[in-house]
């Protein structure tokens, strides 16, 4: 027999395990609606039976949230359920300079709000990240924008708008949140993009929209016309916006891994300020209607 060592990754599929006696009776469960524990799970183990509960489960059923105690952990977990043969998406908390973090959250935001198709199958989020609302579907379809070639626009009128917003201005767009208005040249690198676009004005129309690299300022496509979404995240726990969980909506699967630790780490939370306990309370009020797995 020969081994083949291969540069892509190893995908176990969980649906092809067969079911244990424990794992059967947790299905029934969880068809039921009833919410059950399952105990003597460590490491991925806890991922592989997760992710065998879900295959399984029943069609039609809707989104899982799987929660964890920290954001490393939630990581983790989501890099586990996808070697295992699930497509689960990790919903960071804000971490305040971190334009990863809150790239993924607002690009879930708008998923989550979306259509049905797009919308996250299984979300797995921290207790912090939970608490930490996102824009309102409503604020975030307010701020998408259709940028085309030959429409007129008001470049410092935009430019007052995105600063309301949270924008700063620089004198290069580098980093998502900043934007530069040079001239006829007005740079938006907004907090969702992976790219800044850049528009290129004659008098009061758009001339040309381009996405350029942050890093050299050159350009990297040109478009005729360009739909982007410039809303910013809602920020920290006090913070107006809609709840990661209400978005979720009801009949929500939610797991909870490590219970204890989840457990404790909301306690910590919740003596940190009213804000975090007032959150803390609405999370465990709509997880408390939500079927669990824990």
């Amino acid at each position: 027999m020969s081994i083949v060592e291969s540069a892509e990754p190893l995908l176990l599929n969980a649906a092809e395990l067969e079911l244990l006696p424990e794992l059967e009776r947790a299905r029934k469960s969880m068809r039921a609606g009833r919410t059950f524990c399952l105990g003597g799970l460590w490491g991925s183990s806890q991922a592989l039976v997760l992710a065998n509960l879900i295959a399984h489960g029943p069609s039609g059923s809707g989104p899982w949230l799987a929660v964890v105690a920290s954001d490393a952990e939630a990581d983790s977990f989501t890099a586990d359920l996808r070697a295992f043969g699930q497509s689960a998406d990790f919903l960071p908390a804000r971490d305040g300079a971190d334009a990863l973090a809150l790239r993924t959250r607002l690009k879930l935001a708008q998923r989550l709000v979306g259509p049905a198709s797009q919308r996250p199958h299984i979300m797995v989020a921290s207790v912090l990240s939970l608490l930490q609302p996102l824009p309102s579907p409503k604020t975030m379809e307010a701020e998408f924008v259709r940028f085309k070639v030959g429409d007129v626009l008001d470049p410092n009128g935009l430019l007052r708008h995105l600063i309301k917003l949270g924008y700063v201005r620089e004198p290069l767009a580098e980093a998502p949140g900043e934007l530069s208005l040079r001239g006829d040249i007005l740079d938006i690198f907004p907090f969702a993009a992976e790219t800044p676009l850049r528009l290129e004005l004659f008098e009061d129309e758009i001339e040309s929209i381009r996405t350029f690299d942050p890093m050299d300022q050159r350009s990297i496509a040109e478009h005729e016309e360009l739909e982007v979404c410039l809303v910013a995240d809602s920020g920290d726990v006090d913070d107006v916006g809609a709840s990661p969980f209400e978005l979720l909506g009801n009949h929500t699967q939610v797991a909870v891994v490590e219970p204890f630790r989840v457990d404790e780490r909301a306690e910590t939370l919740r003596i940190r300020s009213p804000a975090h306990e007032r959150a803390l309370k609405e999370f465990m009020g709509w997880r408390g209607n939500q079927p669990q797995l824990a």
